[in-house]
């Protein structure tokens, strides 16, 4: 093999992996253009942010985050599904002579379901419980169905039938 002759501020450049450089004139080459993947990107989002610049710690934060959440939701779960729920039926005559607002009492007695609960009651699995109001016409006769926890029942059916 020849040696070769280098003049004097000449960079040399190893061409082994021809796909990063293409031929630009005689014995001229230059830095090729170069499509980056998204799998490129990937690794330097990775290397450059959770690695230079403490990405780990927000990367840890979520992964907590993630956690607490998930460990919530079971707990929920768990707790709603010991509670007992009953439908109750409330049937309207027709020579009613009640103005809307009886019905409206009924609503603001169900509002004293609400509770607040701390983060750690949260945490266990305690939800706001809630219940669900349908309004039904059958036949011409109106009726409303309630469905709501058990525990609740004595409290709906004093606010249905109040001492007059």
């Amino acid at each position: 093999m020849k040696r070769r002759q280098v003049k004097r501020n000449t960079i040399l450049v190893g061409l082994s992996n021809r796909k990063n450089f293409q031929k630009v004139g005689k014995d001229k080459y230059g830095v090729a253009e170069q499509n980056v993947s998204n799998h490129d990107l990937i690794h330097l989002m990775v290397d450059v942010v959770l690695v230079q610049y403490y990405g780990w710690v927000m990367f840890l934060a979520v992964l907590v985050w993630l956690f607490y959440h998930l460990r919530r939701i079971a707990n929920n779960e768990r707790v709603v599904g010991a509670v007992e729920w009953v439908f109750l039926e409330v049937k309207i005559d027709e020579l009613n002579e009640k103005s809307p607002l009886a019905m409206e009492q009924i609503f603001a007695a169900m509002h004293a379901i609400h509770t607040n609960y701390t983060f750690g009651e949260i945490l266990a699995g305690k939800s706001i419980l809630w219940m669900s109001c349908e309004i039904v016409s059958l036949g011409g006769k109106v009726s409303y169905i309630f469905k709501l926890p058990a525990r609740y029942r004595t409290l709906f059916e004093s606010a249905c039938l109040p001492n007059t």
